[in-house]
């Protein structure tokens, strides 16, 4: 064995092999050795969801974008839809990035497709992705979410919780709470998670008090009010939508105790009580690293320092009060899934009586880091929703 450094991945040798034998006749041959060193398949930066949507009107366009990288440099990028469509890029203007994008036509009547996404690179490694595509004149999608964010990217930057998932809550019907920090907010509901595209609903610049799930013409919601929760009700049968406010004050969540407050009983017998809060914990109650509570909102939560995390990890913690002698589960929240949670759920033992939410299984929060960074982390009881987002 011979022993080449890293640093000559990609150097051309010529090495002379010479074999003898016991007579010692000998022959010599030489080998040329190509220290490529790419092991790595093309990634998706950016990808549709597993599932994606497409209205019918008189026509279906299916807009089509996403991002594959390769560390040395591509060789194919292709898509196709079950033989109605394909196309294959070889061609790249930057070789280890190529963004894809195209408006693909597809036949004018409700159905479903396989879409199969796929990369090459020029040592041979192979990557895809496959998702379905839906057409359909009315749908009924089956998890919608709300988005506050301005670009693709920052849909696909965060840990979790962005965009925000909202509630189905009958067939064709959604609903959605917000909190809204700062007027002037604009905000639109995805049926895919991982772009504006092939539909994003916002109000008809046509009717404004209709729904329009066209990407090119639908306007945003633009939040007038700061520092109050919104409320919106969708109903994709009929295109209509409400809005509506409440405060900071009528909004409820399931904490037992004013956070800070000397309210704890630390051993359940009414003698001694400690100072009650909660944070963010990879290990458990002993070693909390405890929230910072918005001073405007008594629901909202953020950490003191930002999360130094490692791209290809998953994260794995859990919100919970700190207790100095182990698990005590007096106030904590869990996953709706743990690879890939959308909601915080609570779990706690001691609970607000006036909170009527959703109750948690008990699974830790395990989602995938795509990138190293400084992350914070921002928690809202009220909403059971949190976000790990960079920290810009």
């Amino acid at each position: 064995m011979v022993n080449v450094d890293t640093k000559e991945a990609g150097d051309i040798f010529k090495v002379v092999v010479t074999v003898t034998d016991v007579a010692g006749n000998s022959t010599a041959e030489t080998v040329t050795v190509d220290l490529d060193g790419d092991v790595d398949a093309p990634l998706f930066a950016v990808v549709p969801d597993n599932e994606m949507f497409v209205v019918l009107t008189d026509k279906a366009l299916l807009d089509l974008t996403f991002t594959v990288k390769d560390d040395r440099g591509l060789a194919s990028v292709s898509a196709e839809i079950d033989g109605v469509w394909s196309k294959t890029v070889t061609d790249f203007d930057v070789p280890v990035e190529h963004t894809f994008s195209e408006t693909v036509t597809l036949p004018a009547a409700n159905a479903e497709y396989t879409l199969l996404l796929s990369a090459a690179d020029a040592w041979g490694n192979t990557t895809s992705r496959e998702c379905v595509v839906r057409v359909s004149d009315t749908p009924d999608y089956s998890r919608m979410w709300l988005s506050d964010m301005k670009t693709a990217a920052q849909l696909n930057s965060d840990v979790m919780g962005v965009p925000m998932l909202i509630d189905r809550v009958a067939p064709y019907k959604y609903e959605a709470r917000y909190y809204n920090e700062k007027a002037g907010t604009e905000v639109y509901f995805l049926p895919q998670r991982t772009d504006f595209l092939p539909v994003r609903l916002g109000i008809d610049p046509a009717d404004i008090n209709k729904l329009s799930g066209d990407p090119s013409s639908s306007r945003p919601f633009v939040l007038d009010r700061e520092k109050v929760y919104y409320l919106f009700t969708l109903d994709l049968m009929t295109k209509e939508y409400t809005i509506s406010t409440y405060s900071v004050e009528e909004a409820v969540d399931p904490i037992p105790h004013p956070f800070g407050s000397e309210s704890m009983d630390l051993y359940e017998n009414g003698e001694s009580y400690v100072e009650f809060w909660f944070g963010y914990t990879t290990s458990g109650p002993q070693d909390i690293s405890r929230f910072v509570q918005d001073p405007d909102n008594p629901h909202r939560f953020w950490l003191n320092q930002p999360l130094s995390l490692s791209a290809g990890r998953h994260s794995g913690f859990i919100i919970h009060n700190y207790h100095a002698e182990g698990w005590w589960n007096y106030c904590t929240w869990r996953a709706d899934d743990e690879q890939d949670p959308e909601t915080v759920d609570y779990y706690g033992n001691y609970t607000n009586p006036q909170w009527q939410g959703k109750r948690a299984a008990d699974y830790w929060f395990k989602p995938l880091i795509p990138a190293d960074g400084q992350y914070q982390l921002y928690f809202d009881a009220h909403l059971g929703r949190a976000k790990i987002v960079p920290v810009c």
